[in-house]
């Protein structure tokens, strides 16, 4: 008998937690031995984007959780008031694309379309770093903050699935994709493009320019361009979300603020909300960003036009457990986006099969692909693919369930008597 999700999660929690552990800590070593300490980049770019007429509210600061081995951030030192400004970015701060010259080298257009003249810039900054690291002279306007990114995207190649070994690829396909009557393998669970192979744009900025610059754009990037310190607040919804970004308008030296949504105290994590850009998910935000989201998730699907959030429940911590931890939120818009809200018994069983399939199949596809015997039929994902994987599969499967029974448990309650 196939073990339950949770039971094949247990099994892998105790070599997650040692990686997570051994996460660097600040200060590491690049291929090439040079050593990057992460606090001093970051005090000498606060620093730098001070003297360009930026701020950085002295109430919050960088770093680890110290209840989540490896998890770094922006955290709140001191109470700060709802609306206050955490930071301000000013345009000469902005790595953003240079306008298209049209007299430039005809034999590369693509290096010219509004998302590879991004890459184009910011490879040139790039480039600029790691010439001055192997002895040049000249180092990019832009030093402390490139140098970051650099270090950011050795650590960020390991996370996106579209980077992944082909055995984490391969696993994570497991869960997405089943075989058409025949037998060829369909998607069938979000996210779309999970290995980005359909992303045009993407690959042709990476054989045509950059592809370190094209991962930094992809996951770090605003609509405008690269803003420094913005990709220092991590994600995470609902009444956890306590700063919003601000894009300032006309011709000011400001391109961004970073404000508090609600009042903050002192010792908590700043989060951002990455869901506000768009029709984006726990499975949207493992393909552009390489981690399963904490709870509250979000789920959409989108062919079927069901979605709907997974909250953690108000009041004490530990009041409760299991699953009774959770409560089912329905969507019936999101922004200009329509879903059908609490489905009817044929949506119902749409995600009824979605489970089953999971639990009939996909369970044992993970079983076996942590068993000696037949691991390396899957082609040997590293340790966090595998983990993340069994993650996000043990989350999908919580939350088709809960979903499912706050469906049933509506339809089978009685209207209440006139």
């Amino acid at each position: 008998m196939a073990m339950s999700l949770s039971m094949v999660v247990s099994r892998w929690i105790a070599a997650l937690l040692l990686l997570s552990q051994l996460l660097p800590r600040g200060i590491v070593a690049d291929s090439k031995g040079s050593v990057f300490d992460k606090k001093e980049n970051e005090e000498k770019l606060i620093e730098w984007i001070r003297s360009r007429g930026g701020y950085w509210n002295p109430g919050q600061e960088l770093r680890y959780d110290e209840t989540v081995p490896g998890l770094y951030g922006v955290f709140a030192s001191e109470p700060i008031e709802r609306h206050a400004v955490l930071a301000k970015i000013p345009w000469e701060c902005v790595i953003y694309p240079d306008d298209e010259d049209e007299s430039e080298d005809q034999d590369h257009p693509d290096r010219f379309d509004e998302n590879c003249r991004m890459v184009q810039r910011l490879a040139d900054e790039l480039q600029t770093e790691r010439d001055a690291g192997a002895g040049g002279v000249v180092r990019s306007d832009f030093s402390h903050y490139v140098e970051g990114l650099i270090q950011t995207a050795t650590e960020h190649s390991k996370l996106l699935p579209a980077h992944w070994s082909e055995g984490g690829k391969k696993l994570l396909s497991r869960v997405l994709f089943d075989d058409d009557e025949t037998g060829e393998p369909v998607q069938v669970l979000p996210p779309e493009d999970v290995f980005w192979i359909h992303d045009d744009w993407k690959h042709r900025c990476e054989a045509r320019v950059d592809p370190v610059a094209t991962l930094l754009v992809t996951t770090h990037g605003e609509d405008f361009g690269m803003v420094p310190l913005t990709d220092k607040f991590n994600s995470r919804g609902g009444n956890w979300t306590g700063a919003f970004f601000s894009v300032e308008n006309g011709d000011g030296p400001i391109a961004l603020e970073i404000r508090a949504l609600r009042d903050l105290a002192a010792g908590e994590q700043i989060y951002t909300d990455y869901h506000d850009y768009g029709q984006i998910g726990t499975p949207e935000l493992l393909r552009d960003y390489g981690f399963v989201e904490a709870y509250p998730q979000r789920w959409i699907f989108h062919h079927h036009g069901i979605a709907f959030d997974v909250l953690e429940k108000h009041g004490p911590r530990d009041a409760g457990g299991g699953d009774d931890r959770f409560q089912i939120e329905w969507h019936d818009r999101i922004n200009s986006v329509r879903y059908v809200g609490k489905p009817s018994s044929s949506g119902v069983e749409i995600l009824r099969r979605h489970l089953d399939r999971l639990d009939q199949t996909v369970v044992p596809a993970l079983e076996a692909a942590a068993a000696p015997e037949t691991k390396d039929a899957f082609g040997r994902p590293t340790e966090l693919e595998r983990e993340t994987v069994l993650r996000f599969c043990h989350d999908l499967a919580s939350a088709l369930e809960l979903a499912i029974r706050d469906a049933e448990a509506a339809s089978a309650t009685p209207d209440p008597e006139l």
